[in-house]
Order: C-alpha cells, then structure tokens, then sequence
C-alpha cells in the first residue's frame, strides 16, 4: 500500500501554489491540477514497489482536540493574522476532495473523529496488502515512529524515505524509540510543548538508551528520577510527568484512536474495488477547463480511450 496523508500533500500544494503566484487566494483549476498531478507522480514512482495508492483524509472533527484544548491552537491564530484568503483555500479544497471521491479510481478513507495519522497508523499495524510492504507519503515527521522493515516513510519536501536504518542516522535513536524522541524534544507546529531547555545534543548525551534499547516512558521517568541530582533536566522530566503522558497518548500512532467497528470499516475500504473511470465527468471537466480546441471530437475519443482503460481495473479483479 501507499498510504497518502491527503490534508498534508494538499495543503504543501496550495501554499506551493500560492508562493509562486504571489497571491491570497487559490486558482482552483491549478490546485486541481497540481494535486492530481503529484498523485499520479507518487502512483507511477512507487506502485511496482509498494501498490495501490489509498488516501487517507483527516475528518473535520478529530478526538485530540477534545482532550487537548491546544493541540494545533497556534494554526488557527496563524492564519487570523495572515492576509491568506482561507475560506476560499478550504471551498477549494473541500470541492477537490468531494471531486477525488465522486470521479477518481483511488481508494479513499476518512474515519469520523479521527486524523490521517490514525487512519495510517491502524492500516499499518492492523493489515497486509499487496506484497506486505507499506510506503506512507508525508511531510509529517510523526509518521517515523512507524518505520519498520515493512514500513517506511517518503516525505516529499526532502524527496528521501525513512527506514529503520535512516531513523538511526539521522536522529540516533531507534526507530521504535522515536516517539519517545518527539514527546521530550516537542512538537512547535502542533503546539505539544517539550521539555525546557532540551535539545537534539543533550537529548542524547542524557539518554544514550535511546540508541542501545526499546524504551518506554516509564524507563524515561525511571532514569530521569534516578539521576534527578545530576542534571537539571532529569527533574524536569520527573517534574512534568503528567503532561508527557498526556503528550504520549497524543503521538502515539502504535495505538491509533480507532476502534475495531472503525478497523473493519477501513479493512472494507480497501478491499472495495476502485471505481471506474467517468467519461461524462471528464467532459464536464474538459469543457470548464477551456480545453475544447485540443481533442477534435471529444466524446468519441473519451469513449474509447476510457472503454479501453476501464478493462484495466476489470482484468486486475
């Protein structure tokens, strides 16, 4: 599978859009196009490898933010104050994913409640498809958490995947202690404080651990309760014990807020096969966009082209 972070990879592309336009408010032909585009780019790159692409959606309402008032607080003040047009950034976005599920041949899930982090990580942990490899596709460093010798991570701003091997390197820690990585070191974008006055350097100078062995918080507490005279951020750790668990429940993506009636719907999604092409979408599409000049008899030509593409996904059943 490929799992797409869809809220991410749009988002990276209407401020991409915006940047090089120099502008407020979004070309919605061009957003289209600049999203369609990059997943036909990702499908082509990695299907052989990896499979079917899946996206997978946030929903508009999502549980973390229920129980942490703050999380993502500072998002929503950031675009108060920029002179961005956001409601016609999220109707043009809201329109692009309504069009991806009516007329597109991707599977597509969104789960009431929940972010595409829990979407990713329940698909990764709970099920196997295609040849048992799993690709996700985003920006978001919480993802790395997941790496594993069957998952790795490709974030399209540094155009590098992630493996077990990569997380080592990188951050030198062990994959499967990353989150732990997150929870002391923060979250600034999501606004998931960490510990004061630690960095990257000290972080590992304090807890070697994290490189020699599969930790937990309570190992972090532990030591950081042992050595509390050492260092003052030992007792910070100890001091601020409450909000790191609560930071923990918050990345953990090992244990994705999704329950098993939510896991089996997932599981039907992406058994369901993809829909078939439509032709009359198309030209619908064709016409708005201004491109009548270029095919001298459309609806023949997209009735033969998709007749011919169509057999495709019924030989692939």
């Amino acid at each position: 599978m490929i799992l797409i972070d869809m809220n991410q990879i749009t988002i990276a592309s209407v401020m991409m859009h915006l940047n090089m336009n120099k502008t407020t408010k979004p070309d919605e032909n061009m957003v289209r196009h600049m999203i369609l585009n990059s997943l036909r780019m990702y499908r082509s790159k990695f299907k052989q490898e990896f499979g079917e692409l899946v996206l997978c959606f946030d929903s508009r309402h999502y549980w973390r933010r229920d129980h942490f008032p703050n999380y993502k607080a500072g998002r929503k003040k950031s675009r108060e104050s920029s002179n961005l047009d956001w409601d016609a950034i999220f109707g043009c976005l809201n329109e692009i994913k309504q069009e991806l599920k009516d007329y597109f041949p991707y599977k597509q899930v969104e789960v009431y409640g929940a972010e595409a982090d829990d979407i990713i990580g329940a698909l990764c942990l709970e099920l196997e498809y295609d040849n048992g490899k799993t690709l996700i596709l985003s920006g978001d460093k919480d993802f790395i958490q997941l790496t594993s010798n069957k998952i790795c991570v490709y974030r399209p701003i540094e155009k590098d995947f992630y493996t077990p091997e990569t997380v080592v390197e990188k951050f030198n820690v062990l994959p499967e202690n990353f989150i732990l990585y997150k929870v002391l070191m923060g979250d600034a974008s999501d606004k998931v404080p960490g510990i004061k006055g630690l960095g990257e350097k000290k972080l590992r100078k304090l807890f070697p651990e994290l490189n020699e062995r599969k930790l937990t918080l309570d190992d972090i507490i532990e030591i950081a309760g042992e050595k509390h005279k050492e260092h003052l951020i030992y007792s910070r750790i100890v001091f601020e014990e409450d909000n790191l668990r609560k930071n923990y429940k918050i990345m953990d993506l090992h244990n994705p807020m999704v329950d098993d009636l939510e896991k089996a719907y997932l599981e039907e999604q992406i058994d369901v096969d993809p829909p078939l092409l439509n032709p009359k979408a198309f030209l619908r599409f064709y016409q708005e966009d201004g491109l009548r000049h270029l095919i001298k008899n459309p609806e023949f030509w997209v009735n033969n082209q998709f007749q011919t593409l169509n057999s495709f996904v019924d030989d692939s059943k």
